[in-house]
């Protein structure tokens, strides 16, 4: 059974920095496992912005390592914040 794990942080709130692309690239990649490399949808999970504390970040780890039966795979989005 194929699932993945992606994570994408636009805004870190602690540092003040925003970037612009991580939340559409994990949508846009969570597409194209689904489309393009026959992975379910409900096997494709997405932890963005807030909601990826390191918590629920070793949670999905968790259910990802123990429930693939195979090579599970993860991908984080990181973009540059442009320099000041």
């Amino acid at each position: 059974m194929r699932r993945a794990l992606l994570i994408g942080i636009n805004e870190y709130p602690e540092r003040g920095d925003i970037l612009t692309a991580c939340l559409n690239d994990v949508n846009d990649f969570a597409e194209f496992l689904v489309s393009k490399c026959d992975f379910e949808y409900e096997n494709v999970r997405l932890l963005t912005e807030r909601r990826a504390t390191k918590d629920e970040i070793l949670k999905r780890l968790n259910w990802l390592v123990k429930s693939s039966g195979g090579s599970p795979f993860f991908w984080k989005s990181v973009t540059c914040a442009p320099c000041r």
